[in-house]
């Protein structure tokens, strides 16, 4: 099949941030099933900060009538730069969709106006599903994130070895309590990402704490949690919930999302302590390739028993890496997403 996929060169589309994974985590797997797959780059039609955005110039119309492509295919950004008319002209030449990644709490402001673009949109979110049935998108497609192929990265030393329990990912007010009672607990806990204290680092490094950690946590940052020792270190939290109570509305919740470092730990072959994510077990035998928690004490619970054991951490890791190899990196999810486009497209 002949793809034009659309995506950016470097991460965010911003020059200054180095270059983005998305030809290797995207493209790569599609030309490894025999596909022609063309890039066209949407790094200027981008908006935020320190990006020079433009307007539409139909210069994605016009590279499409020139490849003359089976499928056009993207990975959802949050700007509207490539209008719905653009969208609308290429799919009378082609089938086109888009991966909407973060259905779980913007379908309803977003997704569910902007999947009209698309001929066959592709959501992560199984309980957005039939929400795209309803709202009429017969073609919708159901995916899910995958593990980066890590076995082609080359491993980059890190201190991870010194602690008992490492968490890779940008800072929040959330996690934060999580770290703090931790530290509280008496764990040798190391967080590296944007803000914490064991900083930014190389996906060469990632690997590495993944692969040489007793524990890996796994925390959804989206997570809603009306905990008292949560809504006390977010102040916007507090407020909301305050205000929410006086006016007698729902707490403002989010249901918790499957991500690809649930699936990236595993294929580095990471023992991985998980906050429960729904359908997870779609995914992984817990218990048996990777453990989850409910609550702070849950996972304290579950640190300090797994700590002293670590044949079984190494057993659970060792099966976690093979289901991930074997069915959860993009390779996988392209052939599922292939073969009901073609189901969709025989009916």
């Amino acid at each position: 099949m002949k793809i034009v996929f659309c995506l950016v060169r470097y991460i965010g589309g911003n020059r200054r941030l180095g270059p983005s994974l998305e030809e290797i985590y995207w493209v790569e797997p599609l030309r490894k099933l025999g596909h022609d797959v063309f890039i066209f780059e949407l790094d200027d039609y981008l908006v935020g900060p320190s990006l020079v955005s433009k307007k539409d110039d139909g210069k994605l119309l016009e590279y499409v009538k020139h490849v003359k492509p089976d499928w056009v295919v993207m990975n959802d950004y949050s700007n509207d730069s490539i209008t719905q008319y653009t969208w609308r002209e290429i799919s009378k030449i082609c089938k086109t969709s888009d991966w909407f990644g973060d259905d779980n709490h913007r379908y309803e402001s977003y997704t569910r106006y902007k999947a009209a673009y698309f001929t066959h949109p592709i959501t992560c979110d199984f309980f957005s599903y039939d929400k795209y049935l309803c709202d009429g998108y017969a073609n919708v497609i159901m995916s899910q994130w995958a593990a980066f192929d890590f076995d082609s990265v080359e491993e980059e030393q890190t201190d991870a070895h010194l602690y008992d329990v490492t968490f890779v990912g940008t800072f929040s007010h959330y996690r934060k309590c999580i770290y703090d009672y931790l530290k509280k607990n008496k764990i040798r806990v190391q967080f590296y990402g944007n803000g914490w204290p064991g900083g930014k680092v190389t996906l060469g490094q990632m690997k590495n704490i993944f692969k040489t950690s007793k524990i890996n946590l796994s925390i959804e940052k989206l997570a809603t949690n009306y905990d008292i020792r949560f809504l006390m270190v977010d102040k916007l939290r507090f407020l909301s919930f305050v205000k929410r109570t006086i006016t007698n509305k729902p707490p403002y919740t989010i249901h918790k999302q499957i991500k690809t470092r649930h699936f990236d730990i595993c294929m580095c072959g990471g023992f991985q302590i998980s906050e429960y994510v729904p359908m997870i077990e779609r995914y992984f035998d817990i218990g048996r390739e990777l453990v989850v928690f409910s609550t702070l004490e849950e996972m304290l619970t579950l640190i300090n028993y797994y700590l002293s054991r670590e044949k079984e951490r190494r057993m659970i890791a060792e099966a976690g890496y093979i289901r991930t190899k074997n069915q959860h990196l993009m390779i996988h999810r392209w052939q599922d997403i292939i073969l009901q486009l073609q189901e969709k497209n025989n009916r």
